[in-house]
């Protein structure tokens, strides 16, 4: 069973973890103003990127040498991806909330956490191994 862990950067961090084998976070570039996403899949206690794509280069976002132009996206599957052990993830003022989409449900990161969502402190995705506390949003 992969768990996606969620939960603020704290001291007391309350932790979701909610059972699936994938995730995508989307987001808008703060100068840009474009879209950006990253496809990610749990293996064990890691994560794999497996797709990233930008709507437009610039200020820091430019696509991947790979990358093509579909739908007015450049899109890049990385050949080889790394584990990542998890993803701190802020969140900014300047733009709309980043989003967690699993399967076709995408909503407000911090909308996925339970109890305190404190908007400035950071998120924290890590892969789990505990019970799920549930896994419907």
């Amino acid at each position: 069973m992969n768990l996606l862990c969620i939960g603020l950067l704290t001291a007391a961090m309350e932790v979701r973890c909610i059972e699936t084998d994938s995730f995508t976070l989307r987001w808008q570039h703060s100068v840009e103003h474009s879209g950006w996403y990253e496809q990610y899949r749990l293996r064990g206690k890691q994560f794999l990127l497996v797709e990233s794509a930008v709507q437009q280069s610039g200020a820091g976002m430019e696509p991947a040498p790979d990358a093509r132009l579909v739908d007015g996206w450049w899109i890049s599957r990385p050949a080889a991806s790394l584990g990542i052990p998890e993803l701190i993830l802020p969140d900014s003022a300047f733009t709309s909330p980043m989003q967690l989409c699993l399967q076709s449900d995408c909503q407000p990161l911090r909308s996925w956490l339970t109890g305190n969502k404190d908007s400035t402190t950071p998120v924290r995705l890590f892969a789990g191994t505990q019970t799920p506390v549930d896994n419907e949003h």
